[in-house]
């Protein structure tokens, strides 16, 4: 006789309603995630405390835990706003209406390929982002889901923009530490910027070690606010392709608060059709999609994915809509009018882009405290090699 489990109650998640092998994969996938943000301490610490170690300006015992209190900081205070880019790089709308068997081989492919590929490179010695392996990963994977499926894949305008940031910020950073270290040489007359340690307790003077500590700091805050969105991103990937009903919007922000935020664009709308008929095309597709999100809200529900999917591609829609009203040449709208669609856009816009705290808790706690268990481990272990 086999066992089989259809649900089952979870930490933050509550009632899980998978089936067996999916509720395994699932878990799987959830412990993936946090191995990821594991892995990236291997890599990216060394970076932050790289400096204050070998200036002797902190000792490692020290460094290492300020880096993974900065780290965890960044996460928290952060926001999502790079989480929510890096989860437009794959076709969600598309995953939302296929089996969750097929958001869970594609979460799962670019899971494994990001840690996988990580290990080797650190185990390797080479030195490599892992933002340019989770990115690569979840491109080759909108890749094989297009290719199978013949559907829209991989959303281009959002990889080549986050493309070329991953290509131009290395040589921007190159160009101008180079300039800096250039025009600190010939412009400092203190030697003690450019002393070379030569034992334990050759260390800087105390204003160049809180300069050095500073720099430690605050490339651990950024790197927290970014590379943890990324944790963040791959996390709510997760739950939106096994859960999609209940996390492909935010049902915490009330029916009440949507519809306000509805009803001070519709009345701009209302107002400008009824007064000015040269912009009238994108008004009237914007009082349009302003009444059938109305429908939707009416509608949605936690447990129907297809109410749920509806309700964010209007959602979507109608924040697209706002923007393209508001960038429309022919469209004058005045300083308070603009304001209005602003807050509008913004408010709509936090029912599809968002992460519950619990989730970016626990990609905090995993980038920050695995931070420092990582790169303790790592870099002893290659001290040992």
């Amino acid at each position: 006789m086999h066992l089989i489990i259809t649900a089952v109650s979870l930490p933050f998640l509550g009632t899980v309603d998978l089936s067996g092998y999916l509720l395994f994969v699932f878990i799987i996938c959830i412990l993936a995630v946090i191995g990821f943000e594991f892995v990236n301490g291997f890599h990216d610490t060394a970076n932050a405390v790289a400096t204050v170690i070998y200036t002797k300006a902190l000792k490692p015992v020290y460094a290492i835990p300020w880096s993974g209190f900065w780290n965890f900081t960044g996460v928290m205070l952060g926001g999502v706003t790079v989480a929510m880019g890096i989860l437009k790089l794959v076709p969600l709308d598309k995953l939302m209406t296929l089996p969750v068997s097929v958001g869970a081989c594609l979460v799962l492919a670019v899971l494994l390929a990001s840690i996988i590929w990580n290990l080797g490179t650190w185990y390797l010695g080479i030195p490599c982002s892992s933002s340019h392996t989770m990115i690569g990963a979840m491109i080759g994977g909108g890749l094989a889901f297009t290719l199978y499926y013949q559907g829209p894949g991989v959303n281009w305008d959002k990889a080549g923009e986050i493309g070329a940031s991953l290509i131009l910020s290395p040589i921007i950073g190159f160009g101008s530490a180079a300039l800096l270290m250039l025009f600190l040489k010939h412009v400092t007359k203190s030697h003690a910027l450019f002393h070379i340690p030569s034992g334990e307790h050759d260390r800087p003077p105390i204003h160049i070690r809180l300069l050095l500590i500073t720099t430690c700091t605050l490339v651990s805050f950024f790197h927290g606010s970014n590379d943890g969105q990324k944790g963040v991103g791959l996390f709510m990937l997760i739950l939106i392709a096994f859960m999609p009903a209940r996390f492909a919007v935010d049902h915490q922000i009330s029916n009440e608060k949507v519809l306000a935020a509805l009803n001070q664009a519709a009345q701009i709308t209302d107002a400008r059709l009824h007064t000015n008929s040269i912009n009238k095309p994108v008004m009237v597709e914007l009082a349009a999609a302003i009444a059938q999100t109305k429908i939707t809200l009416a509608e949605k529900d936690e447990k129907d994915v297809g109410k749920t999917y509806r309700y964010r591609k209007q959602v979507e829609g109608v924040v697209k809509d706002i923007k393209a009203v508001i960038k429309d040449p022919r469209v004058q709208l005045s300083g308070s009018e603009k304001d209005t669609f602003k807050k509008a856009a913004e408010e709509l816009g936090h029912v599809t882009d968002f992460a519950p705290s619990w989730v970016v808790a626990i990609i905090s706690l995993s980038l920050g405290h695995h931070d420092r268990l990582a790169a303790y481990c790592g870099n002893h272990w290659r001290e040992d090699r």
